[in-house]
């Protein structure tokens, strides 16, 4: 929106799983949304014939095995049932379990690529939060060249700041 100001809207309401049709009609053009969801579970068909452009943010799979063995240590095992008696037992169901409560992480990687390979029209703009992190006015850059959004290297230096 040409500004350094965030968004007001908490990402919740933004979230493709939550959003209701009628409302989703309703909101003013370029809309942006987030989700969770697989990009082979979203209307393709409707993300080709409009032109819309996907951003997929990933993490590096070591942060996001800590960061599920740490919020399965406080859901407990009746919300996350997956043993946290130590990292170790965690690490080994995360990376080489075949039950991961969501799916498996890597499942999910390798899916993104054959989606990829099957949707070369659909143009998906991948990147790696920690690279994000590390090199972000870089990122913003890339990332406005990807909307194709003209906007200075001014404003995308006080975004990464």
């Amino acid at each position: 929106k040409g500004s350094t100001q965030p968004e007001k809207t908490h990402k919740t309401q933004l979230m493709m799983e939550f959003i209701e049709n009628e409302v989703l009609e309703q909101m003013p053009s370029p809309r942006t949304f987030n989700t969770h969801l697989q990009l082979s579970m979203l209307p393709v068909g409707e993300m080709k014939a409009r032109r819309l452009k996907a951003v997929h943010v990933y993490r590096n799979p070591k942060s996001t095995s800590v960061s599920w063995y740490h919020m399965a240590k406080v859901a407990g095992p009746q919300h996350l049932p997956v043993p946290t008696d130590t990292l170790e037992n965690y690490f080994e169901h995360y990376f080489f379990g075949d039950k991961q409560i969501f799916g498996s992480y890597f499942g999910y990687l390798r899916q993104l690529s054959q989606f990829k390979k099957e949707n070369p029209d659909v143009p998906i703009f991948n990147v790696a939060y920690e690279d994000f992190k590390r090199e972000p006015g870089f990122y913003v850059r890339k990332l406005a060249d990807f909307l194709e959004l003209s906007v200075s290297d001014a404003l995308c230096g006080a975004i990464a700041e």
